[in-house]
C-alpha cells in the first residue's frame, strides 16, 4: 500500500525533487568523467614509470659494460706496461706521488684555516 505524504507549506515539491535528481545526475556524470580522467592519468604515469625504469636499466647496463671494458683494458695495458717500465721510472713515479701527497696535505691545511670563521 502506497501512502502519499505531502508536507503543506512547501509549494512545488515535485519541482524541487526533479532539481535534486538533475543535480545528482550532473554530479554523477562529472564524477564519472573525472574518474575516467584519473584512470587515464594513472595509466600514463605507470607507462612513464616503466619507460623511465627501462631507460635507467639500459643506461646502467651500458655504463656498467663500458666501465667493465675500461677496467679490463686498463689492467691489460698495465700488465703489459709493468714489465716494460724500468726500475728508475718506478722510483721517479714513487717520489712524484710522495711529493703530491705532501702538497695535498699542505693544501688541506690551508683550506681548513681559510674556512674557519673569524
Amino acid at each position: 500500500m502506497y501512502i502519499n505524504i505531502r508536507i503543506q507549506g512547501y509549494p512545488g515539491d515535485e519541482y524541487h525533487s526533479k532539481d535534486y535528481k538533475r543535480l545528482y545526475e550532473r554530479e554523477k556524470e562529472e564524477r564519472e568523467r573525472l574518474q575516467r580522467e584519473l584512470d587515464r592519468c594513472n595509466r600514463q604515469i605507470n607507462q612513464l614509470r616503466q619507460e623511465q625504469q627501462l631507460k635507467i636499466s639500459n643506461d646502467h647496463s651500458y655504463s656498467n659494460t663500458s666501465d667493465t671494458m675500461n677496467i679490463h683494458n686498463y689492467t691489460s695495458s698495465n700488465n703489459c706496461n709493468n714489465s716494460q717500465i724500468p726500475d728508475t721510472e718506478i722510483v721517479r713515479l714513487r717520489e712524484e706521488i710522495s711529493k703530491m701527497k705532501e702538497e695535498n696535505g699542505a693544501l688541506i691545511r690551508v683550506i681548513s684555516k681559510l674556512s674557519k670563521p673569524i
